[in-house]
């Protein structure tokens, strides 16, 4: 009784691995590739900063009247 049930259950497993395989083979190849991924737009470059304050315009003026 035993050796009927594990080989049912092998038989199971058989037959769901072979449905397993035959899904994978019907999937077009893209798929597999991962290309069904939607396709993120390129990342844009950051645009470099151009500053036209220098530092010393930034630094407290110091009080010539003291």
């Amino acid at each position: 009784m035993r050796m009927i049930r594990k080989l049912n259950q092998l038989k199971n497993r058989v037959v769901q691995f072979y449905d397993f395989l035959k899904a994978m083979d019907e999937m077009p190849m893209r798929r597999l590739l991962g290309d069904f991924y939607e396709e993120k737009e390129p990342r844009r470059k950051p645009v470099p900063r151009e500053t036209k304050t220098s530092v010393e315009d930034l630094r407290p003026q110091k009080n010539s009247e003291q």
